[in-house]
């Protein structure tokens, strides 16, 4: 799991995934498309806010391959919605018990919002 910042990404295997619809770029660094226009973007196309469940799915999310496209260029969340699934319910999992490696459950110490707020 990376989060120095946010968007939560996690990777198992080859997979990687993302949850923000952009580069998740609040630096200001013009990482392109940013989160806020790739976030505007995905709402135009759904033609309304998302729902919580909208959220967790194309083109809101992003799933790479990374054997296959080390680039990251080819989103392939939305063919395959099972292995974005599978790893929510693991990202979930790490965050319900405050660590990704065996042991006892610690508490966070504060909310943890999946999403970026925009």
């Amino acid at each position: 799991i990376q989060q120095s910042t946010q968007p939560f990404i996690i990777r198992k295997g080859p997979f990687k995934l993302a949850l923000t619809a952009g580069s998740g770029d609040r630096s200001g660094l013009d990482n392109s498309p940013t989160e806020h226009e790739a976030w505007q973007a995905a709402v135009n196309k759904l033609g309304h806010e998302p729902s919580q469940k909208e959220r967790l799915a194309y083109p809101f999310v992003q799933l790479f391959h990374l054997e296959d496209d080390p680039g990251e260029s080819n989103n392939l969340a939305k063919d395959q919605s099972a292995k974005v699934m599978e790893l929510l319910q693991l990202l979930d999992h790490s965050i319900s018990n405050g660590r990704t490696t065996d042991g006892p459950v610690l508490s966070n110490d504060r909310d943890v919002p999946l999403f970026l707020t925009r």
